[in-house]
């Protein structure tokens, strides 16, 4: 009985191990975000130069020793918005395109590139008045311009390093100063400046190609703006005047309406009687005969009256017969 108790129990611990083998392992792996890719253009750059007065942002710049003269770069790059804060810089490099290289005697010259402790303007930088620079100093070398190798690069963990200062304010960003190390050969180049149309991706001007990762952007709370309706614009209001209180107005009487008018008639002018103002004797001539048979009776003179404007009236037969008897008496 104890034995098959123990071979029991042996059996149980064997299949617990056996369970527990069988798992699969969990590893805490740390993760890894791809590198985000930044190309900048310069926000300014030129060169100055030992004897020369006048500003030279408008050409392509030089650097190194040539005839006699010192040729110093300057150049100035600035951090876009978009890498937000708290990134690590996984590489950083600058890349100057070589119009013309000037060799003399030493094939594989040695440059300089020191940060600017100062700010500057490349419109008003000459030779009087360069700022200062300061380290890390960055060294190198870039042979000869040919049409196979006109970029010259400048990059590892000196330039990473330099940029990850200037990205976390460590040192102020005034760019670089671009010279030759040594004044001992004479050499010198000339690189392809910034303008509007030579800038990236189209052109050729200097730009600083970094790769970043882990950077936070804070993203604004974006609050939504009420449009704004369209306020008329205000005419001029007339002043109100007052206004009469109506008074009753006269119910209207009714209109005669007019009878016809009768079309008036041309009255005739009263034209008097023509009568003759003689007559003719040949009419009484009987009365001549049978005169001295008829008895003339006296006629009596009418009455003198005071005169008055008579009305004039037809001419009768009257007087004229009276006035013909008188005469007719005084032949008697």
């Amino acid at each position: 009985m104890k034995r098959m108790l123990t071979f029991a129990a042996l059996l149980a611990l064997a299949m617990i191990v056996a369970l527990a083998g069988s798992r699969p392992r969990v590893e805490a792996r740390p993760s890894r975000q791809t590198p985000i890719l930044v190309v900048l253009n310069p926000i300014q750059d030129t060169h100055v130069a030992t004897g020369i007065k006048t500003t030279q942002d408008n050409v392509p710049m030089k650097t190194g020793l040539w005839l006699g003269a010192e040729y110093i770069s300057y150049i100035q790059f600035e951090f876009p918005p978009s890498m937000g804060s708290g990134a690590t810089i996984v590489s950083a490099e600058l890349q100057l395109y070589c119009l013309k290289g000037e060799i003399d005697v030493e094939k594989d010259p040695e440059f300089q590139l020191s940060p600017v402790v100062r700010a500057w303007k490349e419109r008003d930088l000459v030779w009087d008045n360069v700022p200062n620079s300061s380290g890390p100093r960055l060294s190198a070398r870039w042979g000869e311009c040919t049409d196979g190798d006109r970029w010259k690069v400048v990059s590892g963990d000196d330039m990473t390093n330099l940029v990850q200062r200037w990205y976390d304010g460590a040192i102020d960003n005034y760019g670089l100063e671009i010279k030759k190390k040594s004044d001992s050969n004479v050499a010198r180049y000339t690189f392809q400046h910034e303008t509007a149309q030579n800038r990236y991706p189209l052109g050729n001007a200097a730009r600083l190609v970094i790769k970043y990762e882990g950077a936070t952007v804070d993203t604004p709370t974006i609050t939504p703006t009420d449009t704004p309706s369209v306020t008329p614009t205000p005419s001029n209001t007339p002043t109100p005047t007052e206004t009469p209180i109506p008074s009753d107005t006269p119910t209207p009487s009714n209109t005669p309406t007019p009878s016809d008018t009768p079309t008036p008639t041309n009255t005739p002018t009263a034209t008097p009687e023509s009568r003759p103002a003689y007559m003719p004797l040949a009419l009484f001539s009987w009365d001549l005969r049978a005169a001295d048979e008829m008895p003339v009776e006296p006629t009596a003179e009418p009455p003198v009256e005071p005169w008055t404007a008579p009305v004039a009236e037809p001419a009768t037969a009257a007087p004229r017969l009276s006035w013909l008897a008188r005469l007719l008496q005084q032949l008697r």
